[in-house]
Parts: structure tokens; C-alpha cells; sequence
């Protein structure tokens, strides 16, 4: 997975296949840990999926990595600093 920024990530599979996964235009308060938490809401997202092993991950198909990467529903979009969001948090 290569992120970018706000413009989204890409994710780069064991086939040769690169899967785009666009980003969203949100307001930002603070990029401190912003890698860290797209690593962590993937990890996540595989494991609600079940797709932890590495048999999983490689039978991953695009759209499954689209679904996987993308923010999931009531999601806020944005936080104040020091308040993480989880997937409880209420849509702001």
C-alpha cells in the first residue's frame, strides 16, 4: 500500500495489479500519526473481513481492496486533535 496524502492511496498486488483507492477532501486539523492510522483502519477493515492470513489477503480482488481502503460509513469526517475516531464515533 503507497499512500499519498489526500489524494488517496494505491494499493499494489502480488499479481502485478494496482488498485486506486481515491482520497477524501476533508478539513485538516492535524497530520501528526495520519500513516499510522490508515495502517490501523486497514488492519481493521481485513480483520472485520476476515482477511488476515496471507491466503486471504492474496484472494483479495480489486473491488475487495476498494471496500477494504475506503472510510466506512458514520465515519466523521474530521477530528479535533487528540480525539481518535472509532468505529462507534458518530457522524459530525
Amino acid at each position: 500500500m503507497l499512500t499519498h496524502g489526500g489524494d488517496g492511496l494505491t494499493v499494489l498486488t502480488r499479481g502485478g495489479g494496482e488498485v486506486a483507492v481515491p482520497g477524501e477532501r476533508i478539513a485538516v486539523v492535524d497530520t501528526i500519526g495520519a500513516g499510522d492510522t490508515v495502517n490501523a483502519a486497514l488492519l481493521h477493515r481485513l480483520d472485520v473481513h476476515g482477511a488476515l492470513s496471507y491466503a486471504a489477503v492474496e484472494a483479495l480482488g480489486d473491488g475487495d481492496w476498494r471496500t477494504s481502503c475506503a472510510s466506512p460509513p458514520g465515519l466523521p469526517p474530521s477530528r479535533a486533535p487528540g480525539r481518535a475516531p472509532s468505529r462507534r464515533s458518530p457522524r459530525s
